[in-house]
C-alpha cells in the first residue's frame, strides 16, 4: 500500500458512473430548454418575416384577385419563395448541425452516449411545420381580404 495510515474508502463503480450520468441528464435538460427557446425565437422571426413580406405585397395580391386569379395562384405567389429558401436552409443546415453537435459532444466527454440524428430530424420537422403553419395563415389572410381595401392602401 502506498499510504498505510489512510483508511481505504471503497465504493461501487455504479455510484461513480451514476453521478456522471446524473450530471449528463441535467445538462440534457438545460440543452433541451435552450433548444426550445431557439425554436420559439425562430418561429417568431419567421412569422414576422412572412407577415412583413405579405403586407408589402398586398397591392399585388389585390390586383391579382381583381383580375381573376384563383386561390391556387395566390397561394403559390406567397409560398414559392419560402419553400425554396427553407429547402436550401434545411439541406445545408441539418447535416452541418448534426456534425457540429457530434463534435461538441465528443469534445466535452471522453466516452459520450451514442448520438443519433433523431434530434436534428425532430428539429427540422418542427421548423418545417412552423413554416407551413405560418404560410398557410398568411395565405388564408390574403384570400379572405377584400381586394378593394388592398388597392386603397399605398
Amino acid at each position: 500500500m502506498a499510504f498505510p495510515e489512510t483508511p481505504f474508502r471503497g465504493g461501487y463503480q455504479e455510484d461513480v458512473w451514476g453521478d456522471f450520468y446524473g450530471d449528463l441528464d441535467i445538462q440534457e435538460v438545460f440543452m433541451r430548454s435552450i433548444a426550445s427557446i431557439f425554436v420559439v425565437l425562430t418561429a417568431l422571426g419567421l412569422y414576422g418575416l412572412v407577415t412583413l413580406n405579405v403586407a408589402g405585397r398586398i397591392r399585388e395580391f389585390s390586383i391579382r384577385k381583381t383580375l381573376g386569379a384563383g386561390a391556387k395562384d395566390i397561394a403559390y405567389g406567397v409560398i414559392k419563395q419560402y419553400l425554396l429558401l427553407a429547402g436550401i436552409a434545411l439541406a445545408l443546415g441539418a447535416p452541418l448541425s448534426f456534425i457540429l453537435a457530434k463534435m461538441n459532444i465528443n469534445m466535452m466527454y471522453p466516452e459520450p452516449r451514442p448520438f443519433g440524428a433523431d434530434s436534428v430530424i425532430i428539429a427540422a420537422t418542427i421548423l418545417s411545420l412552423v413554416l407551413l403553419f405560418v404560410l398557410l395563415m398568411q395565405v388564408r389572410k390574403v384570400l379572405k381580404s377584400n381586394p378593394v381595401d388592398g388597392l386603397k392602401t399605398e
